[in-house]
């Protein structure tokens, strides 16, 4: 399967568009790079947004590659970022044959392969993935290392408080916190509860207490490498305590709250209900996979209470803290986020983990053929979200459940390509339909997202930006209210913060979407130039949804758009 995926990754990496953050993502990635080649002379880094308060380990990687190799920057980012994604599969394959079978561990696999939502972000997002595949890896070592020595149970994986293991575990953790600095809190207090979970478990089932105290020595080697990679590779850390603290700080609260759209209503992201994670987890999950997991927590509960000292148990144990820590820490603290799961990838795994206990309860139940047919049966029902992510390619990371009607239910009730992806495809279909002649298109952006478009367009297609002709991305009614300003052949806009519903007595020349709902509209004034053109009516049940211009809960949202960290 991991071949399959790399196979996928190398001939489909290019299919996808820039996405809001990724210009300066890749700006600060080079920076960085020179501050360390400086000596830390060069602290450019440190003054580029906010961006100070995230790790640039990513960043400096692919930045390293495309300034080496010349190759195109954007192609070598998605390229290097859908590699974490195959990383972190390969992470749960081998979770799940720590924990059991070969079928815990395909099933696992193949649930974490076929979640839309985690596999549509691979390309495009440079934070959040590489942060889960290091995440996964962490808890494959930390497992490894609070497991007894000797052969796992359904696998052969060294096990026990070993320098090799410490030293592991030690370093992906600290890769993970060297990306999202403020993942280190979360990561150390899931630590502390499973050892907490061994210290109890070993205290009451033995009185042999030198492998306990070995194991706690190895678990402080753990944790003083974790910090060291992180303070290493996180520029604002060498200013001193002071800077770790303001930067873990921020990053758990986040001090500049967002407008997002979420069950039809438009809420400040630091005061979201505290069911927004939970419910976005039940409404963006494959429903087969989601009946599965919720069996899974059942399954692998009664496992722990039943034989708690096992190998088994304590990475079961693991499961929990690994997806419901997450989820408790925002109900409790209300922690600042926005953009669908995105910030909570890492949690996904381990839901892909559950999926696959109950796959393997299930198979277990059967014997010989019988076996192997529901081994094909829970296979292909895992499998089945693959239509839709071919549907929606290449914005898998919009997809929906059949609980609120797939995409198109969900478009104008909660986000989905809340990214401008689409505006590749958007300014392509204008490359081609100009052919050769120049134009001239008005781009509801900002610097940081104006990337998204001008990177694919042609020499003969002039682009300029709403926020640099008017001062802002969202225009105010009183200037948008008509039809499009005369020296525009096009108007390009996002559906996302009511950006399509400017001048609506431009026609609208074409819609780029999936599933029935519309991502990213083209409006202009050569319309029946253009309606002769096929392309324009490709997609009918897009371009008549009424939403483009009855969306003022979203036409109100404040212009001060920056990218969303």
């Amino acid at each position: 399967m991991i071949a399959a995926l790399l196979a996928l990754v190398v001939t489909t990496h290019g299919d996808y568009g820039i996405s809001w953050d990724e210009h300066v993502q890749s700006e600060y990635g080079e920076r960085a790079l020179r501050y360390y080649f400086s000596g830390g002379e060069d602290k450019s880094c440190l003054q580029l947004s906010n961006l100070k308060f995230y790790g640039p380990v990513f960043e400096m990687a692919a930045a390293l590659v495309y300034s080496e190799t010349g190759l195109d920057k954007f192609r070598v980012r998605h390229f290097l970022s859908a590699l974490m994604g195959v990383l972190a599969v390969a992470g749960v394959a081998v979770f799940g044959g720590m924990v059991g079978s070969r079928v815990m561990a395909f099933s696992a696999t193949l649930c974490l392969a076929t979640t839309p939502l985690f596999y549509g972000h691979w390309y495009i997002n440079s934070k959040d993935v590489p942060f889960a595949a290091f995440f996964v890896w962490s808890m494959v070592y930390t497992a490894r290392l609070l497991s007894s020595g000797g052969p796992a149970s359904g696998g052969a994986a060294s096990r026990g408080a070993t320098w090799k293991n410490a030293v592991a575990a030690g370093l992906a953790m600290g890769m993970a916190a060297a990306i999202r600095p403020t993942g280190v809190v979360l990561l150390f207090g899931m630590l502390g509860t499973v050892v907490a979970y061994k210290v109890i478990v070993t205290l009451l089932r033995s009185e042999e207490k030198r492998p306990l105290v070995r194991m706690l020595a190895m678990v402080l080697i753990q944790v003083s490498l974790t910090a060291g990679v992180m303070i290493l590779l996180w520029p604002l850390a060498h200013g001193g305590l002071s800077g770790i603290v303001a930067g873990i700080r921020e990053g758990m609260r986040f001090s500049t709250s967002y407008p997002t759209l979420f069950d039809g209503h438009v809420v400040l992201s630091d005061r979201l209900p505290s069911i927004y994670i939970l419910q976005y987890f039940v409404i963006t999950t494959p429903l087969f996979a989601m009946y599965l997991m919720v069996a899974g927590l059942a399954i692998g509960a009664l496992e722990i209470m039943k034989k708690p000292e096992s190998n088994r148990s304590l990475m079961i144990f693991l499961l929990f803290p690994w997806f419901f820590a997450p989820i408790i820490f925002f109900v409790i603290f209300g922690a600042n986020i926005y953009d669908k799961l995105r910030h909570f990838l890492f949690i996904i795994p381990a839901a892909s983990l559950f999926v696959g206990l109950v796959a393997e309860r299930l198979v277990d139940l059967f014997k010989g053929r019988r076996a192997t047919a529901a081994t094909v049966v829970i296979a292909a029902m895992l499998s089945f979200p693959m239509i839709e992510m071919v549907r929606l390619h290449p914005y898998q990371y919009t997809y929906f459940n059949y609980l609120v009607g797939g995409v198109e239910g969900a478009s104008g009730r909660y986000e989905t390509e809340y990214w401008t992806t689409s505006y590749k495809e958007a300014i392509e279909y204008i490359n081609e339909v100009s052919a050769g002649k120049k134009v001239r298109v008005l781009l509801a952006a900002n610097d940081f997202n104006r990337m998204c478009a001008t990177r694919y367009a042609r020499p003969y297609v002039e682009v300029d930006t709403t926020e640099e002709k008017y001062g802002r991305p969202v225009l105010p009614w009183k200037i948008s209210s008509g039809d499009m300003p005369e020296q525009y052949d096009y108007y390009v806009a996002s559906y996302r913060f009511g950006m399509s519903d400017a001048f609506p007595k431009a026609p609208v020349e074409h819609v780029v979407g999936r599933g029935g709902a519309m991502f990213t509209v083209i409006k202009g004034r050569a319309r029946q130039a253009l309606a002769t053109r096929p392309q324009v009516a490709t997609r009918p049940q897009v371009a008549t949804r009424p939403q483009v211009a009855t969306r003022p809960q979203v036409a109100t949202r404040p212009p001060g758009l920056v990218p969303a960290e």
